[in-house]
């Protein structure tokens, strides 16, 4: 399996006074990254969110900028998976304008919560399968990954 690209283009609205991505705008690129990379994974996360008992959310966010984004302008994200553990996995996104290379790398960790009480769980077999069949798919198609 090739790893995990969608592209994407940078709208005005995304922008600030200086004409370039504002900062805080990554992180709605990098959820619709992972929206989408669930869907390509066999992870219906419309279904999923609708009627889990789990829940994933961000425990870690990290960026690393390396160039400006500018808008109007199409770049491709690539999601390259991480970790796996038990109640917990991280995910790398880089993000790439094909004449200029590597723009920006971030590394998200999710954990698996019980909805109801909020507390730590071990990720369901519907989850964990699917990442980690994408993981052992894609290891040989993965680039090094910079900030690690």
């Amino acid at each position: 399996m090739q790893t995990f690209q969608r592209e994407i283009q940078i709208r005005f609205r995304q922008a600030d006074p200086a004409g370039i991505l504002f900062f805080g705008n990554i992180t709605d690129l990098i959820h619709d990254s992972f929206e989408d990379f669930l869907a390509a994974i066999g992870i219906p996360w419309a279904q999923y969110f609708a009627n889990s008992e789990v829940a994933l959310p961000i425990h870690h966010l990290e960026v690393k900028y390396l160039a400006p984004f500018f808008p109007g302008k199409k770049y491709s994200v690539e999601v390259v998976m991480g970790e796996i553990r038990s109640r917990s996995f991280s995910i790398h996104y880089r993000f790439w304008d094909h004449e200029r290379g590597l723009l920006a790398e971030a590394k998200l960790v999710h954990i698996c919560l019980h909805v109801k009480d909020q507390l730590k769980v071990s990720l369901p077999d519907s989850i964990r399968s699917p990442l980690l069949q994408y993981q052992e798919s894609t290891k040989a198609n993965s680039r090094k990954i910079i900030h690690e």
